[in-house]
């Protein structure tokens, strides 16, 4: 998305063997006023790798963007990031509350990085237990919680198609015991519903 919204409509025209570093100095000149500067080492990296590959098929002499510096860009965004104290606030307020279901999304939220969108998809099928006696992962409905290891599968969402955001957030994990407690919780009071 940075090379289509950002590089090829502002360098896109024009010919590789014609860009001048003074050109790839003053655009990223002009992208530091908008973009951070991690934004800008992003696009120098993607225009560097693109240069040198046309560089390696001879369609350029030299890689212009190597002999660019990233200038700094505009601070980012502040972070949206709970800070340690209000992480244990809110966990010890769900706790309270006396809502297992919230509980339990408050935990894995906070405990495994989870998306949201991916907590809401889930089903007691894609927790899972390591059966040492099997030697094989098991959903713990049907192997019970008398385990040592826990893991979730993050594999949907609730998002249109029911995808995870990208292919690669597609992913277990291994469930630290606050969260194994919580989803114990929530479990037993599902079943004695």
């Amino acid at each position: 998305s940075l090379a289509k919204n950002h590089i090829i409509p502002d360098l896109g025209a024009r010919k590789l063997r014609e860009l001048s570093a003074d050109d790839v100095d003053r655009w990223l000149a002009k992208k530091a006023k908008t973009h951070s500067t991690k934004t800008l080492r992003e696009l120098h990296s993607i225009l560097k790798r693109t240069v040198a590959r046309a560089q390696a098929r001879d369609k350029v002499k030299r890689n212009v963007v190597l002999l660019c510096e990233v200038p700094q860009g505009k601070s980012g965004r502040p972070s949206k990031s709970l800070t340690l104290d209000q992480a244990v606030a809110l966990l010890d307020a769900s706790e309270k509350a006396g809502r297992a279901d919230m509980h339990a999304y408050i935990v894995l939220a906070l405990l495994t990085g989870a998306r949201t969108e991916e907590l809401r998809a889930l089903r007691w099928s894609h927790v899972v237990a390591y059966d040492g006696d099997r030697q094989e992962w098991r959903p713990v409905d049907e192997a019970g919680w008398e385990h040592q290891e826990f893991a979730v599968h993050v594999w949907r969402s609730v998002r249109r198609g029911g995808d995870t955001k990208t292919e690669k957030s597609r992913r277990s994990l291994k469930l630290p015991a606050r969260c194994v407690l919580a989803l114990h919780d929530l479990y037993s009071e599902q079943v004695a519903a």
